[in-house]
């Protein structure tokens, strides 16, 4: 599909705002939140009702940094959040957003190695989304011939993306309904779907940790495990068959790869994790709600 044209700037230091969402953050989160903050023009955290501790962290911050926080009084989920804030950066003149999770450490040089990816890329005029590879990532990046800075993906991860603001008024914001899991992935196949492109640098820039990964011996590999809450199979589950669904026909390769990554995530759940009985429950549920097309926030 031909997408609509559209006229942007090209990213700098100056007007890409970084979008973080908050959400019980743990770790030197203050210490993360200023390796951001030098490499962007401003920083807009967006907390989904953590604890008081947090908010005294948010307010450090706001004292040194200089950075605008936006306090939700319940956790309204990941998309609403990253729409807050992404809205927040279009109102202030911003071009670019530099989405991030609250565990998400950039490298120092993240927003230039970005940049020279968007300048290298030559349909700057359909670039929707650029990803952040990053370290343990198995992602297909990291094999390519090291000719170009960049590589062409169906979908990359939230935390790490440069999103265009311009493309992104044309797209529309993030799916409010699937709350937390896979509205990165259908916000770049949206995207894909509109004719813009998503490309994934090829350097790894920034230490991202999915879950609360282990490794395991399986036969004669080591596996990821990633621990994941019960009520994250929940989401992960509906929001997959929902997408799986809806893309079938238009990404049939992504669909078969990703049917695939979850059910060998789901032996490894079976075989390794904690709970597994309770995360098998919210698994059926997560399947019959997608099936039947029951989105939004789950009640409890």
């Amino acid at each position: 599909m031909k997408p609509i044209p559209i006229l942007q700037q090209a990213p700098s230091s100056e007007n890409v705002c970084a979008v973080l969402v908050s959400y019980f953050p743990e770790g030197d989160f203050l210490s993360r939140l200023r390796q951001i903050r030098s490499q962007v023009a401003q920083l807009a955290v967006v907390d989904n009702a953590s604890s008081d501790k947090t908010v005294n962290l948010l307010e450090a911050a706001q004292a040194e940094l200089g950075i605008t926080v936006i306090r939700n009084p319940a956790n309204l989920g990941i998309a609403t959040a990253l729409n807050q804030g992404t809205r927040w950066a279009m109102e202030k003149g911003y071009a670019w957003c530099l989405l991030f999770d609250q565990d998400t450490t950039p490298a120092p040089g993240m927003l230039q190695t970005l940049i020279r990816a968007y300048n290298e890329f030559p349909h700057k005029d359909r670039l929707a989304v650029l990803g952040s590879n990053y370290r343990g990532s198995q992602s297909a990046a990291v094999c390519v011939q090291k000719t170009q800075s960049w590589i062409e993906q169906k979908t990359v991860i939230t935390s790490g993306s440069l999103v265009s603001l311009a493309a992104l008024e044309c797209i529309g914001p993030f799916r409010d309904e699937f709350f937390i899991d896979c509205v990165d992935f259908d916000f770049c196949l949206r995207a894909r779907s509109m004719g813009f492109e998503v490309v994934e640098v090829i350097e790894p820039v920034m230490e991202h940790f999915i879950g609360a990964p282990s490794r395991h011996r399986l036969l004669w590999s080591q596996r990821n495990v990633f621990n994941h809450s019960p009520f994250r199979w929940y989401y992960k589950t509906r929001n997959n068959i929902v997408l799986c669904g809806e893309y079938l026909w238009k990404e049939p390769a992504w669909v078969i790869r990703a049917v695939g990554a979850r059910i060998l995530e789901s032996l490894l759940m079976l075989l390794f994790e904690n709970s597994r009985l309770l995360k098998v429950k919210y698994m059926a549920a997560g399947f019959c709600d997608g099936v039947s097309g029951r989105l939004g926030k789950i009640a409890g």
